[in-house]
């Protein structure tokens, strides 16, 4: 009898200090990851009219800040409190800074080992 084994997509992290249990595997952080990446260009070119250039990088950043806030309350579960992430650092390299480790985690998980890959199964 054979049994089928899932990939192991589950991952603790630590992020300032507190654990997050995190499922790399759910349909819905592939879906995140890609609306965040379409709506950061969608930010990069949106028409603002006549602000001046430090205004318009202000805005820029805190409409960066607010989409890369909510993605990563997505990726690191709904319901979950992220506030004491940016309590004492609420600038957009540290939302940045986040984003991109979450990334990297879900790019890990998905270069993992799967024992169903395609290599795998031709060295059978």
């Amino acid at each position: 009898m054979s049994t089928f084994q899932k990939r192991e997509t589950m991952r603790e992290l630590r992020i300032l200090g507190k654990w997050y249990s995190v499922d790399f595997g759910k349909d819905s952080i592939a879906l995140t990851l890609r609306r965040v990446q379409e709506k950061l260009e969608e930010i990069e070119k949106k028409e603002r009219g006549s602000l001046g250039q430090a205004q318009l990088f202000t805005q820029m950043m805190e409409e960066e800040k607010a989409l890369l806030k909510e993605a990563i309350g997505e990726i690191l579960g709904d319901g979950q409190d992220i506030s004491h992430i940016f309590e004492t650092d609420d600038t957009a390299v540290m939302h940045r800074d986040v984003y991109t480790f979450l990334v990297e985690e879900y790019i890990q998980v998905m270069r993992g080992y799967s024992p169903y890959d395609l290599e795998r199964i031709e060295g059978l």
